[in-house]
């Protein structure tokens, strides 16, 4: 017999009433005990809180935090960089990329709600890069309605990918393709809901759409690399989130930790923080200011530290500009006047070092003066036998090259990030 399932009445209750609760409980997860100041991801926090070097990662999340200085990951940054391992003999290439193709467009009932702009008319070209950017991986985020998912299914078995995309009530917006060839036929997915939601968003009323902060898991075996685990995740947004962003941070890293041990892990997503912000407060162009900025720059530590991660955009970049988000960072004016104007007029530089920015035309669109530019968008790994050696990181995408209603535009509102890899076969 197949269990009930709750009908519209039921599901709007359960979801009303849910409570935002870690799956793991604080002081029971692996890692949680550890002090800020033994942790290579979380040392550079010690000193930026007050009475940081006594703080634990777990009490990170319980504890009310006064900000003596902005954490500075510039020597964690030079360190990941210097710490690229040189390429094994047998290595085989493998390039993976992530994107967030903002084709969002939410509708309550029959009215329109939200959307990103010109999502009908950057939906076919976006589809072009991605399939012809090249990569094994690719993980997306922001793909959330069935028309689009279909047509991306249809268009990536013609162009020699498989969409991992399972069927399900909500939506989150996340996929994963990969290219065939070296993969066993037999893949595993698994899609699960973080403990810890936004409320309205994740109110389950009828004629609205769900959404729920998710994480999606791949399973495969490649045939020169043995086992491989994906996750793709696209965490809560915004920087008064930042403490919800902590949570799913921790789950996430708590769940890869799992993988066994002979697990080549791959981590990617729009994570919807950078590790460097220059200000702690941002003046907005309503008059309102944002106040936590330094606290959104928690959660990504947090999820390398209890998965024991480490960052391949950074493995891939030169020493010189191991540390550039966090100087450039620190020289970005926040003059909400200006920056209702225009798009910021930015180096190739500006545009390598952050993936969300105002530089970007549909992110000015939608954002303009409201955040500081920031690398939202990572690709991690847990490497810790040095099997993977990044050959060259870059993002992609940054051009205007969509051209609706004769002016040119970015195919969406984040860079993709890419990174080259020569991954060594499993010992």
């Amino acid at each position: 017999m197949k269990p009930l399932q709750p009908g519209p009445l039921g599901r709007l209750f359960w979801s009303a009433l849910r409570r935002n609760r870690p799956t793991v409980p604080f002081g029971a997860g692996q890692g949680d005990d550890t002090l800020l100041r033994d942790s290579p991801a979380l040392r550079h926090l010690a000193g930026a809180i007050a009475g940081g070097h006594d703080l634990s990662a777990g009490q990170l999340q319980r504890s009310k935090l006064s900000f003596i200085s902005a954490p500075d990951p510039s020597a964690w940054l030079r360190a990941t960089q210097q710490g690229n391992p040189s390429p094994a003999p047998d290595a085989l290439p493998l390039r993976v990329l992530t994107w967030n193709l903002a084709l969002l467009n939410v509708y309550l009932g029959s009215r329109h709600y939200k959307s990103s702009p010109f999502v009908s008319e950057r939906r076919e070209p976006v589809f072009d890069r991605v399939l012809g950017a090249d990569a094994d991986i690719i993980l997306i985020q922001e793909l959330w309605h069935a028309p689009e998912i279909a047509r991306l299914r249809e268009r990536a078995t013609a162009a020699g990918y498989r969409l991992c995309c399972p069927p399900r009530h909500h939506v989150d917006g996340l996929a994963v393709l990969l290219r065939e060839g070296p993969w066993a036929k037999e893949i595993q997915v698994e899609l699960r809901p973080f403990a810890t939601q936004a409320r309205l968003e994740a109110l389950d009323l009828p004629r609205k759409e769900q959404f729920l902060r998710c994480w999606m898991r791949v399973d495969c075996e490649h045939s020169g690399l043995g086992r491989i685990s994906i996750f793709n995740t696209h965490l809560q947004a915004y920087p008064k989130a930042w403490r919800a962003r902590l949570q799913q941070a921790r789950s996430l890293g708590l769940e890869i930790a799992r993988r066994p041990p002979e697990d080549l892990v791959f981590v990617g997503g729009d994570l919807n923080s950078g590790l460097f912000y220059g200000r702690q407060t941002w003046r907005k162009p309503d008059g309102t200011i944002d106040g936590c900025w330094w606290h959104n720059a928690i959660s990504l530590p947090l999820l390398h530290h209890y998965g024991g991660l480490c960052d391949l955009a950074i493995r891939g970049r030169s020493t010189s500009q191991a540390d550039l988000e966090v100087r450039l960072s620190r020289t970005l004016q926040n003059d909400p006047v200006a920056a209702l104007k225009a798009p910021l007029c930015c180096s190739t530089e500006h545009r390598q070092t952050f993936t969300a920015t105002d530089c970007n035309s549909l992110y000015h669109r939608q954002y303009a003066g409201t955040e500081q530019p920031a690398r939202l968008d990572h690709i991690l790994a847990r490497d810790p036998t040095n099997r993977v050696c990044v050959v060259h990181s870059s993002h992609r995408f940054t051009d205007r090259d969509v051209v609706i209603d004769k002016q040119p535009v970015e195919p969406s509102d984040h860079y993709a990030v890419q990174v080259d890899l020569r991954v060594a076969p499993p010992a």
